[in-house]
């Protein structure tokens, strides 16, 4: 097997997880389309990752080189897997559900499954996460320690909370999927890089002039699809940074603040009866009529029109 990769642009041109035939150097997709179960092809989030579930029949993968960072989740059944990365033996091993693989952007590799399989895919760029080494660790080189069959409760969990919000939809929006990714990739950095970079510590909250600005700028968009960078940005601070900080203060996430403002704006909407539920959803930010009665009833516990008719 060849362990040079071929020439590959990185990019999010495509929606779909994709990677490259070392042989022609042809970028394919890393499932076939009637393998798939669920798609963030859709999803408001997809600049900062992919995240496709698919089930697969017994099937071999030819030599090929990832296109970005793959975290791989065995969602079942146990079967048998056999895999060659560059640099390593070949090897098989039964892996089981809840195992996560990983596998660094550029490797060549080749594996095959033995049995039918149901996995969840999350790919995440190499220039999302070289920015995420800069700005979380300074670091200015990124390599990650490829792993397979391992068990990792903080992927795991964020991995089953994407599949979840890509079923549901997407209701919670940019800033759900956004604030996981970041969170996936610093986790990715800490334990699985090859040279650790040691993060930045930050404690006592955001300064309180900082924080007056950004919920101030929140407040002023709610009814907009706010992006995790723009209220970094705001804050003058890396994502990262600024989605840790702002809960040290506020006690909740940037995207659960945001939810709680929008539900608290939608009830007072609801008692104005010339104004129909789709009409406020839009007017509050959310996608659709569907997103926001999904939202209002996890926050409130009864939906929008049931609320109405209670008042």
């Amino acid at each position: 097997m060849s362990a040079k990769p071929p020439a590959i642009v990185y990019d999010h041109e495509s929606p779909r997880i994709l990677v490259a035939d070392v042989t022609s150097g042809q970028l394919r997709p890393a499932a076939h389309l009637d393998w798939l179960v669920l798609s963030s092809d859709h999803a408001p989030w997809q600049d900062s990752l992919l995240v496709e579930q698919t089930r697969r029949p017994p099937f071999e993968r030819p030599e090929h080189v990832p296109h970005a960072h793959h975290v791989c989740i065995r969602l079942g059944p146990s079967s048998i897997l056999e895999w060659w990365i560059a640099g390593e033996r070949r090897r098989h091993q039964r892996v089981t559900p809840g195992d996560v693989h990983l596998t660094s952007a550029g490797v060549p590799m080749w594996y095959r499954l033995q049995e039918s399989s149901e996995i969840l895919m999350l790919a995440l760029a190499p220039s999302f996460m070289q920015h995420a080494a800069h700005e979380f660790a300074g670091a200015a080189a990124l390599e990650l320690r490829n792993q397979r069959a391992i068990r990792d409760a903080p992927i795991l969990h964020r991995g089953l909370a994407l599949q979840a919000e890509l079923e549901a939809g997407c209701p919670a929006g940019r800033l759900y999927g956004e604030g996981l990714a970041t969170a996936l990739a610093v986790h990715l950095l800490q334990h699985y890089a090859v040279s650790p970079p040691q993060l930045r510590r930050y404690r006592g909250g955001m300064p309180q002039a900082r924080l007056q600005r950004v919920l101030e700028y929140m407040q002023a968009h709610l009814d907009q699809d706010l992006s995790l960078a723009a209220l970094a940005a705001v804050a003058q601070m890396s994502p990262y940074y600024f989605s840790r900080l702002f809960k040290q203060s506020t006690g909740l996430s940037p995207h659960q603040y945001i939810l709680q403002q929008r539900i608290a704006w939608a009830t007072r909407l609801l008692v104005e009866p010339q104004l129909s539920v789709a009409a406020i959803a839009y007017r509050v930010g959310f996608a659709s009529q569907a997103h926001f009665t999904t939202i209002f009833r996890r926050w409130v516990g009864t939906t929008p029109w049931q609320y109405r008719q209670q008042r």
